[in-house]
C-alpha cells in the first residue's frame, strides 16, 4: 500500500469498506474508481475486488474435500468442462429449428411451440412428413425438434 498511488489507495479502501458492508459495487462506482488508474493498477484493483467479493468459503470447501490438495484436484478436474454439452452434431445449421416452429405455428395454427411439444408422440410423429417436405432439415433434426425417436427403415423403430 505504501508504494501504491493515491487513487489506487483510495480505491482499495473504498472496495474494502463496501465489501465489509456486504454492499454490491455499482457500475458508476467502478467507473469512478478505475478512471484515474493506469493499466497495471487496474489489474491490481481487479485482484482486490475479486478477493474482497469472493463467494467461495475455502475453509468449508476444504472440509468437504478433505484437504486443500484434494479440493484443487477436484476443481482442476472439472474446470473447463462445465460448458460441454453432449449433443449429436448433425453438421448443419440450427436455423431449420426456427423454420419448423414457424411452419407449425403459421400453417397449423399453434400459438406456442410448447403446445406442439406437449402433444403425444403419435401426434408429433404425424407432423414429421410435413416438416420433412417443407424444410431442408435432416430427419435427425426433425426428430430432435419434435423430441421423438427417429424411425429408420428396417430397424423396427
Amino acid at each position: 500500500m505504501s508504494e501504491a498511488s493515491y487513487p489506487l489507495r483510495n480505491a482499495i479502501r473504498e472496495v474494502k469498506a463496501t465489501a465489509k458492508r456486504y454492499a454490491p459495487m455499482t457500475y458508476n462506482q467502478l467507473q469512478r474508481l478505475f478512471l484515474p488508474l493506469g493499466s497495471e493498477e487496474r489489474k491490481q484493483l481487479i485482484d482486490i475486488i475479486v478477493n474482497a467479493y469472493n463467494i467461495i468459503d475455502y475453509q468449508t470447501a476444504i472440509h468437504y474435500f478433505g484437504s486443500y490438495e484434494e479440493m484443487l484436484i477436484a476443481m482442476h478436474a472439472t474446470t473447463g468442462s462445465e460448458y460441454d454439452i453432449n449433443e449429436v452434431f448433425t453438421g448443419r445449421s440450427d436455423v431449420c429449428f426456427a423454420k419448423m416452429a414457424a411452419i407449425l405455428m403459421r400453417e397449423l395454427g399453434y400459438e406456442d411451440i410448447h403446445d406442439v411439444l406437449a402433444l403425444p408422440d403419435i401426434d408429433k410423429s404425424g407432423l414429421f412428413p410435413l416438416l420433412l417436405k417443407r424444410t431442408d432439415a435432416t430427419p435427425e433434426q426433425i426428430s430432435s425438434f419434435l423430441r421423438i425417436p427417429l424411425k429408420r427403415e428396417g430397424n423396427g423403430r
